[in-house]
């Protein structure tokens, strides 16, 4: 029981230095506090039969030591989880940051398109002058909805 304890606190002194969830704390604290009565218990009577309230005081310790115990894997087992979510997309960020993909915009604008779409527009001298410069430069101007994308 007692080499329990202290493979318990050997592992909890090895993870101060990370965030402990809100569900752990809770039971390092009534784990602490189960080791904290036993301590009292113990100083108090030191006899050779253990009394009823350190027996129930030993066998909750226990039982906290093994949902701990339980917990730990858990704990492993998401970060297990989370490495193999890493490794399956390496970089979500550049992911994020890349460009969309533009071809699914087009094929919705290309069928929001009638017949004669932008027919007035294409027969504008300006559009025609665009069109047939080299390294000439338009461009096209509107409010949010107006078309410019179904043009």
């Amino acid at each position: 029981m007692f080499d329990s304890l202290k493979r318990f606190l050997e592992r909890l002194s090895s993870r101060l230095d990370t965030p402990i969830k809100p569900a752990l704390r809770d039971y390092v604290k009534d784990i602490f506090f189960n080791l904290l009565v036993l301590l009292d218990d113990m100083k108090e009577k030191m006899t050779i039969a253990f009394p009823k309230r350190l027996r129930g005081t030993l066998a909750k310790l226990k039982q906290l030591l093994e949902e701990e115990s339980a917990m730990m894997n858990v704990e492993i087992l998401e970060q297990q989880a989370n490495i193999t979510d890493l490794l399956r997309d390496p970089d979500p960020v550049l992911r994020w940051l890349s460009a969309p993909d533009v071809s699914t915009s087009h094929d919705d604008a290309v069928n929001k398109r009638h017949g004669n779409s932008g027919g007035w527009f294409m027969s504008r001298d300006d559009y025609n002058k665009w069109k047939t410069e080299e390294n000439s430069f338009m461009w096209i101007h509107g409010m949010t909805g107006s078309g410019k994308t179904v043009l």
